[in-house]
């Protein structure tokens, strides 16, 4: 399992799913698609509007929406 860091806020478009710049999130590699990059859920497992949702829900990133890792 593997963690990152926001750079920019996120919001899935017809969905109350957001992620925000500086939250912590939970990355699993999407090595079902060509172009890469990577399915995000929060890593407490609260989205920002407060409605429980699935543990399967995710927003996909590319690693332009990841800050770098701390050295």
């Amino acid at each position: 399992m593997e963690f990152g860091i926001m750079r920019t806020d996120l919001h899935l478009l017809g969905t109350s799913l957001r992620l925000q710049a500086g939250q912590i999130v939970e990355l699993t590699r999407a090595i079902n698609l060509p172009q890469g990059g990577y399915f995000a859920r929060p890593a407490d497992g609260k989205w920002s509007d407060r409605i429980d949702h699935d543990v399967s829900d995710s927003i996909l990133l590319t690693t332009a929406d990841l800050a770098p890792e701390a050295q």
